[in-house]
């Protein structure tokens, strides 16, 4: 963020934007015998062992490395991204589960991403924590089969940090 805030002109704005990798549903259906359960695991394993973690919305890192680099007038975005209702955000659920027309087409396309992205997501992290290519395409049917089941209602926090590099005063002394 130092780096952005050095090469940002004087009244500049930058924005930081991370999905959580942390899934969750508000009924309980993302719960311990869920694949979706295990997805942030995956993650904070592999990134307990590379040293960038993946907690990143978790630990608010996001905002304090825009203080630290010295950016003002901060503001926040906290999308409860996979709901059926409106939280401060336009919703995108996993899934065609939600009633809405709206909701299920923007689902529907979520979806779609997952199916064709969960297995790269995790390949790499996946045996780097020591998971064999087997065990990773099983996890990976079960994740798929619940993406297609309208039963599990997941949902991730997608945050937006952003702020402004404060402009120079044009009077001179």
């Amino acid at each position: 963020m130092k780096e952005a805030y050095r090469c940002l002109r004087p009244g500049g704005v930058l924005e930081s934007s991370e999905p959580s990798f942390l899934i969750e549903s508000d009924d309980g259906t993302v719960n311990e015998r869920s694949a979706w359960y295990r997805w942030p695991e995956i993650f904070d394993q592999y990134g307990e062992q590379t040293g960038p973690p993946f907690s990143v919305v978790r630990d608010g890192t996001q905002r304090q490395a825009m203080e630290e680099a010295g950016f003002n007038d901060l503001q926040e975005f906290n999308c409860k991204v996979g709901i059926a209702r409106l939280q401060f955000a336009s919703e995108i659920p996993i899934g065609a589960w939600p009633e809405d027309v709206k909701q299920r087409q923007l689902g529907q396309c979520a979806q779609a991403v997952m199916e064709k992205d969960a297995l790269g997501f995790i390949v790499y992290p996946g045996t780097s924590i020591g998971w064999s290519i087997e065990q990773i395409e099983g996890y990976n049917a079960i994740l798929q089969a619940e993406m297609a089941s309208k039963t599990t209602h997941p949902w991730f926090l997608f945050l937006k940090v952003w702020g402004r590099k404060m402009p120079t005063s044009s009077v001179v002394a």
